[in-house]
This record gives C-alpha cells, sequence and structure tokens, in this order.
C-alpha cells in the first residue's frame, strides 16, 4: 500500500510540530519556503514565522506526513504579511515568500484605500473630536464623538444608496 502525501509550494501556510534540540514544539503556523531537494519526499523547509525572522534557529526541514495544511498567503492578514515581509529580509530562502507577501500587502492596502475614496461620506478626526465629510457637496458635521460619527455616515450613505 502506498501513502500519498500533500505536495506543497512555496507560500504555502501549514501547521505542524517544529523541532528544536531534536525535541518537538507545540504545534503552530509555518510557511513552506522551498522544497529540499528535487523530491517532495525528501522534506520541505519550513518557516516557522511566529518564533521569530527566518533563520537556521526558526525553520525546520519537515516530511510531507508531518505537515497539515492550513492555507495560502492570501489567507493572511495585511498585520501578519507584514510581519512575514519583514521577517523574511535577511535569510535567502525566504526571498520569494517575502516578495510574495509583500505583494500581496500592497493589493490589500490599495484595494482598502480605494473602498474608502468611494465612500461619499467620510470620517476624519479633528482636534475637538470627529468630523463626518460629505465629498460631494463639501458639508462638514463636527464635534462628534468617533461612536456618533460612524453612525452619522452609515446613516447618510445608507439614504444615498439606489437599490
Amino acid at each position: 500500500m502506498t501513502a500519498t502525501h500533500q505536495t506543497y509550494t512555496a507560500g504555502d501556510v501549514v501547521t505542524g510540530r517544529p523541532v528544536r534540540h531534536m525535541e518537538p514544539q507545540a504545534r503552530r503556523k509555518g510557511i513552506v519556503l522551498r522544497l529540499f531537494g528535487t523530491d517532495p519526499s525528501a522534506g520541505y523547509i519550513v518557516w516557522w514565522y511566529g518564533m521569530g525572522p527566518a533563520s537556521m534557529k526558526t525553520t525546520s526541514l519537515m516530511f510531507p506526513r508531518e505537515l497539515t495544511p492550513a492555507g495560502t498567503l492570501d489567507d493572511l492578514s495585511e498585520a501578519v504579511l507584514r510581519r512575514i515581509e519583514r521577517g523574511c529580509g535577511t535569510y535567502g530562502d525566504a526571498h520569494g515568500v517575502g516578495l510574495a507577501a509583500s505583494r500581496r500587502r500592497v493589493q490589500r492596502r490599495n484595494a482598502r484605500r480605494e473602498a474608502a475614496q468611494a465612500l461619499r461620506y467620510r470620517i476624519r478626526k479633528l482636534r475637538g473630536g470627529w468630523a463626518v465629510e460629505d465629498t460631494a457637496s463639501g458639508d462638514i458635521w463636527t464635534g462628534l464623538t468617533y461612536a456618533g460619527a460612524v453612525a452619522l455616515q452609515s446613516q447618510r450613505e445608507r439614504s444615498h444608496t439606489t437599490p
């Protein structure tokens, strides 16, 4: 009977038990950096990004049977992608993953900014509190608490949407 194992590519998020000083540690998430050799059965180099920047201390050689798929870089938040981007800086095997994380983070940031630009009513922080600005007419409602500004913004946006 032959066992089939999952194959991974650089940038896949996996869960597994990293080995440190010949002792398996608690399960955690890691990122596949590359294949070890040319055959997937030889294993993968996995960076356990929660343990610090990519280095020999935070990477392990893991066999496919020891890993469970947990997603891709697309599933991670902007903040986690930024940490991954920073942590890949000096470790050669992590360079490609760092570039991919950076690209995805910038795409998400740009999409978030475009969505904010599309709103007709924007919330702004002022010295005396919060304000809501109508970008179409230039009207500004000032002296609001943040909760009041959010409520006013959502109320105004609902009143200007067409079914």
